[in-house]
């Protein structure tokens, strides 16, 4: 996978913008980030210990309140590191798609373009990225979805203009509705 900066810098340059999302999509990546902590049997603070990490970096990763998309790739590198094997692609592909579904909740096709090229282009991870999907749009297993129903009607409503859409990133829009799972 490409260095994540790439599209975290594109969003970066336009969260001024009045159409971003107030929240900032982090389900996926801080659920991945857990479940690695969990195996390892680390508390946050062994964790952080362990990647060379401030513990208040992963605790915001893990709580949602700090977008890993948003933390310079050299930082999130010796995370990545520890969650290998079992993990540490996962959580690449789960930043990679919450910066998806948060481009495509601020309704920018350019950066959406980008982020989807990022979670759904290489073909090793595509299939992680679609499952990540799945997990937060339309649930998995018995779980509920991740995300809130209104981000959720939202993303929808986008994904479905754009898969209609002549634009070069339709197949992202029909990608997305996949990722709900009900047919509709």
């Amino acid at each position: 996978m490409r260095d994540q900066g790439t599209t975290a810098a594109a969003w970066r340059t336009e969260t001024a913008r009045d159409d971003r999302p107030q929240h900032p999509v982090t389900v996926l990546s801080a659920r991945v980030l857990l479940a690695g902590r969990a195996m390892l049997g680390d508390s946050p603070e062994v964790f952080a210990a362990r990647v060379g990490a401030d513990p208040d970096l992963v605790e915001a990763i893990e709580k949602g309140t700090r977008p890993a998309w948003d933390v310079p790739g050299p930082e999130l590198a010796p995370i990545t590191e520890v969650l290998r094997p079992a993990l540490g692609e996962w959580f690449w592909t789960a930043i990679a798609c919450d910066l998806l579904l948060t481009n495509l909740l601020s309704g920018d096709d350019v950066t959406t373009g980008v982020a989807a090229d990022e979670a759904l282009g290489d073909l090793n991870q595509r299939q992680v990225a679609r499952r990540l999907l799945r997990w937060a749009l339309g649930g998995a297993g018995n779980a509920a979805p991740l995300l809130p129903t209104a981000d959720r009607v939202l993303i929808r409503h986008r994904a479905a203009r754009l898969a209609e859409s002549r634009s070069p990133v339709a197949r992202v829009g029909a990608e997305i509705l996949a990722a709900f799972g009900d047919g509709r």
